[in-house]
């Protein structure tokens, strides 16, 4: 009787290492799988990602294009001339632009704006060193189909915004 309950012990003890062990893979196959869950979002995203072009030519309406791989959304234009800012009134955003599709906004239709106004619209752009350029510049504004921002700037001098173009997400 006495062997009997020393064996079913010794199983009891190894029944538990067994078990610690499979809690450990577990625990680890888990984390892993999060993990690549995780990377494949993030692929998705950028696999989706609109990119806006300002096509120079143009001052006016202003036409953009989108060369990216995934829709814009929710498309805002801000602009810095001669120190003036103006920004695209909120009745003439243009609710969307597919993969190369092409779209525009008359400059007529800006209202003039501040940098608190803006940032008030727009938070991301508040530790943005955008304001404080002395150059010209036009910059994109828009989102993604996972509400992610993402800005085009085109720096230029007169109407000539082909120089130097700035993509990045805002966070």
């Amino acid at each position: 009787m006495e062997n009997k309950v020393f064996i079913w012990k010794r199983l009891e003890f190894w029944n538990l290492i067994i078990l610690v062990i499979t809690l450990g893979v577990l625990s680890a196959y888990t984390y892993y799988t999060k993990q690549i869950l995780q990377e494949a979002i993030k692929t998705n995203q950028i696999s989706s990602q609109p990119f806006l072009v300002l096509i120079s030519e143009y001052v006016e309406p202003y036409k953009f294009i989108n060369n990216g791989k995934g829709p814009a959304l929710n498309i805002i234009i801000i602009e810095k001339m001669n120190g003036k800012i103006m920004m695209s009134s909120e009745a003439n955003i243009s609710g969307g632009l597919g993969l190369n599709g092409t779209g525009q906004i008359l400059r007529k239709d800006f209202i003039e704006a501040d940098k608190e106004k803006i940032i008030q619209k727009i938070p991301q752009l508040k530790n943005s060193d955008l304001f404080e350029r002395q150059s010209n510049w036009i910059c994109l504004i828009y989102e993604d189909i996972f509400g992610n921002k993402f800005i085009s700037v085109h720096s230029g001098s007169g109407n000539d915004f082909s120089k130097a173009i700035e993509f990045k997400q805002l966070r």
